[in-house]
Order: C-alpha cells, then sequence, then structure tokens
C-alpha cells in the first residue's frame, strides 16, 4: 500500500519548514524509527523519523535550503507492500 509522507509539524505554532536533506533515497528500504529526513525551522534542525516500514517509493520534494514548505504538504510515498520479512 502507497502512504503519504507529510510535512510534520514540530511545534504548535509551526506553519513551515525548510526540507534541508534526505537521508534514504528512491528504492531505499526504511524501517519504522529510521532517520529520514531533515527539516529546518524558524528556531532549529530537526531529524525526522520514518512513520512506517516500507520503500521509498517517490521523492515528490527535492532538499532545498531555499524553500518552505507548509505543514501537511506530502513530501514523499512510502510503499509497506515492499518489506523484506
Amino acid at each position: 500500500m502507497i502512504k503519504e509522507i507529510l510535512m510534520p509539524r514540530l511545534s504548535e505554532n509551526m506553519q513551515e519548514g525548510i526540507l534541508s536533506a534526505w537521508l534514504k533515497k528512491e528504492g531505499e528500504k526504511i524501517k519504522e524509527g529510521e532517520p529520514l529526513f531533515e527539516i529546518l525551522t524558524d528556531k532549529a534542525a530537526f531529524e525526522v523519523e520514518s512513520p512506517l516500514t516500507g520503500t521509498i517509493e517517490k521523492i515528490i520534494v527535492q532538499a532545498s535550503p531555499d524553500k518552505n514548505i507548509p505543514v501537511g504538504f506530502i513530501l514523499a510515498y512510502i510503499n509497506t507492500g515492499k518489506v523484506d520479512k
């Protein structure tokens, strides 16, 4: 099943963030809890863990130090059906 990975809200006041780096690439497998990407807010840098186990199906938003991305925006898709047992 294909699941969306969204820009998370890391604080009550957060409206947007900068996707500074992907820590996994398309086609790579990932486990729930593994670091997936890094975001910058106006207050700090955060490493965000994957909420799912599967394979990175498609990265929609590339990392960019100049682009603010709104909370809830789709960043990527994970295929939870492509998992080694």
